[in-house]
């Protein structure tokens, strides 16, 4: 019998001390005291915080402060937690910002605050392949490291700014509209993302290409190069397309010295 009153003085004692107070299990999972950190994002980005329901003690949340001006909030309940997403502006000043919510179910209401933070230079791109040699219609690809250190997920595109006439992009060896490519990266982490050209003429070419920074409004420039070097089929339609313009006598040392030429380049 004295067994079982402990076990339940020891009960009420965890919830009179707040063992089962707010919970936020993501981008960080932890039990929310006054001014807890819950993570950091880029200008332009979207937070998302997701609250646990303990077990139906919680099923609605509302904010109890009021967020800057241009900042955006949205409460989206599921199954079992509670969705609250803060969008902040583009231009959104870097620093700390104080948020606090009221979770509310049948029987109890709990105030949780906390804060986060807004930082320049979360979002890394870097390039790890500026040059690249191929044959005409030979696929050249160069790799960028997408690096995501905020605390939510981030898209990365990938967009070729130079003309795109003599290229094809991302697919095929072929005209394509396809034009772009996005990325997701997950918070707290980076991915290997390829960019694939395909030269349709010979030469060396100078490509233009940008990243975007999710909604941030940033972006980053990388100038790649790409050595197009004729390929057999293209050496070979040109000995045969210049036959009419030399006389038989001269024909075999034509096809040698273009012969020659392919096995150099």
């Amino acid at each position: 019998m004295f067994k079982k009153v402990l076990i339940l003085a020891m009960l009420v004692l965890m919830v009179s001390s707040g063992a089962f107070a707010v919970r936020l299990i993501d981008p960080l999972n932890m039990e929310i005291t006054d001014g807890s950190y819950v993570g950091s994002i880029a200008p332009g980005s979207t937070l998302e915080l997701i609250f646990s329901k303990e077990f139906g003690k919680f099923d609605s949340l509302r904010l109890a402060s009021s967020l800057p001006k241009g900042f955006e909030a949205r409460v989206k309940p599921e199954l079992e937690s509670i969705k609250l997403y803060i969008t902040v502006p583009q231009k959104t000043v870097p620093g700390s910002y104080d948020v606090s919510v009221i979770l509310s179910g049948t029987a109890t209401e709990d105030m949780a605050s906390f804060y986060f933070k807004v930082e320049n230079g979360l979002l890394e791109v870097s390039l790890n392949n500026y040059t690249e040699t191929k044959f005409v219609k030979e696929a050249a690809e160069y790799q960028f490291s997408l690096i995501n250190n905020s605390y939510t997920d981030v898209n990365f595109t990938i967009v070729p700014k130079t003309d795109l006439s003599s290229y094809s992009f991302f697919n095929q060896p072929v005209a394509t509209t396809v034009y772009s490519k996005t990325i997701t990266v997950p918070k707290r982490s980076s991915i290997d993302a390829s960019l694939v050209v395909y030269a349709r003429t010979e030469g060396e070419k100078a490509i233009s290409t940008k990243v975007m920074l999710d909604n941030t409004g940033k972006e980053k420039v990388f100038t790649l190069t790409l050595d197009a070097k004729p390929s057999l089929s293209s050496k070979l339609g040109a000995a045969r397309y210049g036959m009419p313009f030399y006389s038989f006598p001269l024909l075999p040392a034509y096809l040698i010295d273009a012969f020659i030429g392919m096995l150099l380049n």
